[in-house]
């Protein structure tokens, strides 16, 4: 059994090890040093990114996943297509702080009871949920910006946003009354007939070429609006080499 489990270790270490580098068909005669014109593209895409969105006032950004530019290619490529994920978040301090606070001295409450009458603990421990439900959905906003990306999963039900970009809303996974999942599609994509938004790679772009950009907003339904019109959506727009469309 020792062996057997030895074996299976050393397997699945060598897994995790192939796993994190690049395909070998990628990078047959390894990597190179990212050119001078790839860092500029990279460059130019993360200073749009970070600049797009800004903390509602009150609000403050409470962490952030810049895109980076990558040190390294492979050695027989031309150039790699820019593929690019930023990720942003803000949070409402003050509110936050109050409501935890709150749910803090209703869970010391709960905690201090004993045994009691189990439906008033049940009722309690249901209250506690609905709080931390509404702490996320009221004090939290999340950004994630996709460049290039060529599918995206039904993104539910078309809605108007800032801008008249081609735009869905569906309830945030996890069923938080009130708090909603926004995408915004920017680009040529075609919808298939699962439901699903497709922007298959056009043949003879330049590998540098942004062809679609996606941009994701989860939030609660009546902050999600004020938001959008406050970020600079036609910055990342003007990214793309084709411009982007409206409608739905």
């Amino acid at each position: 059994m020792k062996v057997q489990g030895t074996i299976f270790a050393g397997a699945m270490a060598l897994l995790l090890t192939l796993a994190a580098r690049p395909a070998i068909a990628d990078c047959l005669e390894g990597n190179r040093t990212t050119s001078p014109a790839e860092k500029a593209a990279h460059k130019k895409v993360g200073a749009v990114l970070g600049k797009a969105f800004h903390a509602p006032e009150g609000w403050k950004n409470s962490g952030e996943k810049p895109h980076r530019v990558p040190g390294s290619v492979c050695k027989n490529s031309t150039g790699e297509r820019l593929n690019a994920t930023y990720k942003v978040s803000f949070m409402e301090m003050d509110g936050a702080k109050k409501r935890q606070e709150k749910m803090k001295a209703e869970m010391m409450t709960l905690a201090a009871g004993g045994p009691g009458d189990r439906d008033a603990m049940q009722a309690k421990m249901e209250a506690i949920q609905k709080m931390t439900q509404e702490l996320q959905r009221d004090t939290i906003i999340e950004v994630e910006v996709k460049l290039n990306q060529e599918l995206v999963l039904d993104p539910g039900l078309p809605i108007t946003v800032p801008g008249g970009y081609r735009a869905f809303q569906a309830p945030q996974p996890g069923e938080i009354p009130g708090q909603r999942r926004t995408t915004v599609l920017m680009g040529e994509w075609t919808k298939d007939e699962e439901g699903h938004w497709r922007a298959p790679r056009k043949k003879g772009l330049p590998v540098q070429a942004i062809q679609t950009a996606t941009v994701q907003v989860k939030a609660g339904e009546e902050r999600t609006q004020s938001f959008l019109a406050s970020s600079n959506l036609k910055s990342i727009a003007a990214l793309l080499d084709a411009p982007a469309k409206a409608g739905k």
